[in-house]
Formats: structure tokens, C-alpha cells, sequence
């Protein structure tokens, strides 16, 4: 199996989680401040959004892009793509503090966010 593209696994998050809360494409997409034709590509994998877009995306949807990075993981892990690892252990990824990819938003455990963009 090929690995899907982030931009791929990206869409199919956010999609989820907008479908789970019920919302409209164009609901959200006013809430992210961008049109709805072009969070229906980003939706559907074929759109890769700057960062600042994403954020405005996470955003309308209650969540935050850590939140979006921690269920793409996930969803890599779920496909058995990328080996269940400790990220002081990747090359080029160890930096002080972040032994764990759940370290960087434990802080953040106080919203819904986790509910709404776990797989």
C-alpha cells in the first residue's frame, strides 16, 4: 500500500470531524474565513492549505492543529504505515521534551478537541 499523501489524510480528518459535529461545508468554511469550494478541496485531498489556513480550518471546527497532527499520526499507525515509535528515537525529530507525539498537546486536553478528530 502506498502511503497517501498528508495533504490526503489531512482532508479526511477534517471531514470527519465537521460530519461528526453535524455541520455544514459552508458553515465551516465561513467560520475558517475561506470559500467553500476550497475547503471542499482540501476536504477531498486535493488542496494542500498553508498553515495558516489549516489553523483557520482547526479553528472553525473547535479543534487546533496539534489536535489535527496528533489523529493524523493515528491514522498513519491505524494503516500501518509508520511503526508505533517514541519520537526521541526518529532521526532529525528529537528535540527536549517531546519524547512522546501526546506531549506536545497534553495541555490542551481541556477541550473536545481529542473526541472530535479521534478515529
Amino acid at each position: 500500500m502506498a502511503e497517501p499523501l498528508l495533504r490526503e489524510v489531512h482532508g479526511l480528518l477534517l471531514r470527519r470531524a465537521r460530519l461528526r459535529q453535524g455541520r455544514k461545508l459552508e458553515e465551516v468554511a465561513a467560520a475558517a474565513g475561506i470559500s467553500m469550494q476550497y475547503l471542499s478541496e482540501i476536504e477531498r485531498g486535493r488542496k494542500e492549505p498553508s498553515s495558516e489556513v489549516l489553523a483557520a480550518v482547526c479553528g472553525g471546527l473547535g479543534t487546533t492543529v496539534a489536535m489535527l497532527t496528533r489523529a493524523t499520526h493515528r491514522q498513519y499507525l491505524e494503516l500501518r504505515i509508520v511503526p508505533e515509535q517514541d519520537f526521541s528515537t526518529a532521526p532529525g525529530l528529537s528535540a527536549p521534551g517531546l519524547s512522546t507525539p501526546d506531549l506536545a498537546v497534553q495541555n490542551y486536553r481541556g477541550g473536545t478537541a481529542v473526541e472530535l478528530l479521534a478515529a
